[in-house]
C-alpha cells in the first residue's frame, strides 16, 4: 500500500512539469491587446507638438548703378519694405548693391518693425530736403562757333530785363565808356582801344559790366573777352556786347541785353532783390527743383535713408552722393530743353551735385540723431 502511494505521487509530479511549461508557452504566445480607439492619433499629435515650426525669411533686394534709372527701383524698394509689416515672416533680409558695394543684413521681425521700420516710415523728407541751394553763379563759356551761337541766343533770351541803378547806368557807365572813345557815341571796341592806348580804360568798362552781372550770379569764363561794347540810352535802355574765345577764336554775334529803368524811389537794395529773384541762375535752380517732384525725392530719400541705416561700416555714403547727382540729372535733362546748352548743363550739374551732398548730409545727421 505504501509502495502504491509513492508511485501515484511520482506520476503526478512527472505530469505537472509539462503542464506548467505549456501554460508558460501559452502565456507568451498570447496576442498583444489592441490599443484603445484614438490613441494612435494622440501619439501623432504629441509628436507634431515636439517638432519646431520652420521660420521664414522675407527678402528685399536693391541694386543700383549709374546706368540704371532709380526712380522705379527706389519705389519698388520702398514698397517692398513697407509690405513686410503685412507679412507673417519671422525675419527680413536685405541684399543691397550700390555700385559694387554690397550690404547683407538680417533682422528679426519684431526688432525691425519696432526700430528700423518706424524710423523709415516716419522719415519726413518734405520738411528738409526741398531746400534752397547755396547761391552759385552760372559761368558763361563756349569753345566752338556752334556753342558761341548757343550762348548768344541764351544770353539774349534769358539774361536780360535786369533793373539797373539810374546813376550807375546813366552816369557812371556812360562816363567810363566816353573815357575810352567819344567818336562813336557810346560804342567801343577792344581793338580800337588797344590802338589808342586806352586798353586800361576799356578793361575798366568790362569790369564794371562783369561786376554788375556778378551781383546776379552771372560770371564769364576766363577764356572769353569782350571785343565790343555798346550802350544804348535812346530806344529803351540796353547793353550790346560781343564775346570771343581767346584760345579758339570763336565769337558770338551782337548780344543785346535789354535793361529796365527802376522806379526812382527804389533803393539799391530793392533793385538787387528784384534782380536776384528774376536772375537766370535763380530761375534755373527753381526749374531743377520743380522737375525733381515729390515722389522722386521721397522714394530716393527713404531708400538711401534705410541703406545708410543698414550700412554699419559706412561703405556706401561716398558712393551715394555721386549717384544722387547723376541720377537726378538723368531724370531732369529731358524736361529742361536749355540743358542741351553746354554752359547751362554744367551749371545744372553743379547745382544738383551740391543738392545731392546736402541731401546725403541731412540723411546722415538724421541717422545720428535717431541712433543717439
Amino acid at each position: 500500500m505504501k509502495a502504491k502511494t509513492i508511485k501515484i505521487l511520482s506520476l503526478i509530479a512527472f505530469c505537472a512539469v509539462p503542464i506548467a511549461a505549456v501554460a508558460v508557452a501559452c502565456k507568451k504566445s498570447q496576442p498583444e491587446s489592441k490599443p484603445e480607439k484614438g490613441s494612435k492619433n494622440n501619439t501623432q499629435q504629441n509628436h507634431q507638438k515636439q517638432v519646431a515650426p520652420v521660420k521664414t525669411t522675407y527678402s528685399v533686394t536693391y541694386g543700383l548703378n549709374d546706368d540704371q534709372s532709380f526712380v522705379q527701383s527706389s519705389k519698388t524698394f520702398v514698397d517692398q519694405v513697407n509690405e513686410f509689416a503685412n507679412k507673417k515672416d519671422d525675419y527680413i533680409k536685405f541684399d543691397v548693391n550700390v555700385k559694387g558695394v554690397k550690404i547683407n543684413k538680417q533682422f528679426e521681425r519684431e526688432q525691425f518693425l519696432n526700430n528700423e521700420l518706424k524710423k523709415f516710415q516716419n522719415f519726413d523728407f518734405k520738411k528738409d530736403l526741398i531746400t534752397k541751394p547755396e547761391k552759385d553763379d552760372i559761368n558763361v563759356a563756349f569753345e566752338t562757333s556752334t556753342e558761341a551761337k548757343e550762348v548768344e541766343k541764351v544770353l539774349q533770351d534769358e539774361f536780360n530785363n535786369f533793373y539797373v541803378p539810374i546813376k550807375w547806368f546813366n552816369e557812371d557807365l556812360k562816363a567810363a565808356i566816353q573815357k575810352v572813345d567819344r567818336s562813336l557815341g557810346l560804342s567801343i571796341t577792344k581793338e580800337k582801344a588797344t590802338k589808342a592806348n586806352k586798353l586800361n580804360e576799356y578793361n575798366a568798362v568790362v569790369k564794371m559790366i562783369k561786376d554788375f552781372l556778378a551781383r546776379y550770379l552771372v560770371s564769364f569764363n576766363e577764356d572769353l573777352e569782350f571785343t565790343k561794347i555798346n550802350q544804348d540810352l535812346n530806344k529803351g535802355w540796353s547793353l550790346n556786347i560781343t564775346l570771343r574765345n581767346t584760345k579758339t577764336g570763336s565769337s558770338t554775334g551782337n548780344i543785346k541785353l535789354d535793361l529796365k529803368k527802376p522806379d526812382e524811389k527804389w533803393s539799391e537794395q530793392e533793385i538787387d532783390a528784384k534782380n536776384q529773384e528774376a536772375s537766370f541762375a535763380k530761375r534755373m535752380v527753381q526749374k531743377i527743383l520743380d522737375r525733381l517732384d515729390n515722389t522722386f525725392i521721397e522714394n530716393i530719400a527713404k531708400t538711401f535713408y534705410l541703406i545708410l541705416l543698414l550700412d554699419d561700416n559706412n561703405q556706401v555714403a561716398a558712393k551715394l552722393s555721386k549717384v544722387i547727382a547723376n541720377q537726378s540729372y538723368n531724370f531732369i535733362k529731358s524736361k529742361i530743353p536749355l540743358l542741351r546748352v553746354k554752359f547751362v548743363e554744367k551749371f545744372a550739374k553743379k547745382i544738383i551735385a551740391k543738392q545731392g551732398k546736402k541731401v546725403l548730409d541731412l540723411l546722415q545727421n538724421r541717422i545720428k540723431r535717431a541712433q543717439s
